[in-house]
């Protein structure tokens, strides 16, 4: 299709493309409200997929964007960073689980290299197509060029590195504010002494039932920030909220660490304090919320949270655009899809048993813990990883 009449038909578009890619997917979609574009804009998506034009140039101008970005949103925030090296011990250096791509590794990729994306990954082997407001027949038929020209199977296997879960402990001295003034970015004024703990455990990938009772478990703990203008309402049956912040003044914020994957899953929690001086006092107090779990007996509480989880499914899927992306990855990842009613279901037969022995059984595993502080001497203070282990054991 000429140039000009692809972006023809994306300004006819009621929606603007997007592109989003994950750990485990990329997904691209159109959307349109308009019926007599609807074969056009198939044309467009079917030009993304069996006529990719890769240009060296633009190659070259993505890089310097990707690597942009990392300097803005990793290297010069601390949370990031942190955030960051929790995977980093959890999976290792030698997996992309376990870091960012270096900018080196940003320079050396080339046209080949997205050629043998292109033709691994872009196969209907591992591609699912997604659509609504179509018949399915109709949308086969409008779309068949485009399905038949598509490679069934990938040119060269895949040979992914396995996952290991590791754990352990990093302390991390905090040079963002550094990191900006070379980059002549200004100084971030409301985090010149703040410091962060994060700490999580291996949980369980996203095809597990144990998946679902960590979501009802990061509904219970929620999550819980200083005072601001919206009002006291937000988060005042959040456990984080009511037990953490609202009992301790040097929190800044605090929230459940909860990431899965089909390969991988990690649960914890996640805080900004005030000053480097509370960092061992806030890793005891996230230790000690974990533990309260394990022994929760709150059934108001615990019924609350699943509410709360149904009502975030239910109102994040009311719009078309997510229930079809939502589907496409579960059919993508797991081979069929879950309905809102089916999905709600599980989560009401998840019981608080099950949160309890979720909570133990992941305590027992050794913790990933990265400890940022903006100087030494408060990270020198950190006691030994196996004193830290030793302590989470002992709350349940």
């Amino acid at each position: 299709m000429p140039s000009d009449k692809i972006l023809h038909a994306l300004d006819l578009c009621s929606l603007p493309p997007v592109v989003v890619s994950s750990f485990d997917s990329m997904y691209f979609s159109l959307s349109s409200d308009r019926e007599d574009i609807r074969d056009l804009a198939s044309a467009v998506i079917a030009q993304t997929q069996k006529d990719v034009i890769i240009d060296k140039e633009e190659i070259e101008k993505a890089k310097e964007i990707v690597k942009y970005l990392r300097l803005m949103n990793v290297e010069t925030s601390s949370e990031a960073l942190t955030l960051q090296k929790m995977h980093q011990i959890a999976f290792g250096d030698d997996h992309t689980l376990g870091r960012e791509p270096t900018d080196a590794e940003i320079d050396a990729i080339n046209v080949q290299h997205i050629k043998d994306v292109q033709d691994n990954f872009f196969v209907a082997d591992n591609m699912v197509v997604s659509a609504m407001g179509v018949d399915h027949n109709e949308f086969i038929d409008m779309n068949r060029s485009m399905l038949e020209a598509i490679p069934s199977s990938r040119k060269n296997p895949i040979i992914v590195p396995p996952l290991e879960y590791k754990g352990g402990l990093f302390t991390l001295l905090d040079t963002s504010d550094e990191t900006r003034k070379i980059n002549r970015i200004a100084p971030n004024e409301d985090y010149r002494s703040q410091a962060h703990v994060a700490i999580a455990w291996k949980s369980f990938p996203l095809n597990t039932r144990e998946f679902y009772v960590s979501a009802v478990l990061d509904s219970l703990l929620g999550s819980g920030a200083s005072f601001s203008t919206g009002g006291p309402g937000k988060g005042m049956f959040s456990y984080l909220s009511d037990i953490v912040m609202n009992q301790h003044h040097f929190f800044h914020n605090v929230r459940a660490l909860h990431e899965a994957t089909f390969m991988h899953g990690m649960f914890g929690l996640f805080c900004t304090i005030k000053e480097g001086r509370f960092l061992i006092n806030a890793l005891e107090i996230l230790i000690e919320a974990m533990g309260d779990m394990s022994r929760l007996k709150d059934e108001v509480a615990f019924l609350r949270a699943k509410n709360i989880l149904k009502q975030k499914i239910l109102t994040t899927l009311e719009l078309s655009d997510y229930l079809n992306e939502e589907n496409a990855k579960q059919l993508l990842l797991f081979g069929k899809t879950h309905s809102l009613v089916e999905l709600c279901l599980i989560v009401d037969s998840i019981t608080l048993d099950e949160v309890r022995s979720f909570c133990k059984q992941i305590i027992l595993s050794d913790p990933c813990i990265v400890l940022t502080a903006k100087e030494e001497k408060f990270l020198s203070k950190v006691p030994s990883y196996s004193s830290i282990c030793k302590a989470t054991r002992s709350v349940i």
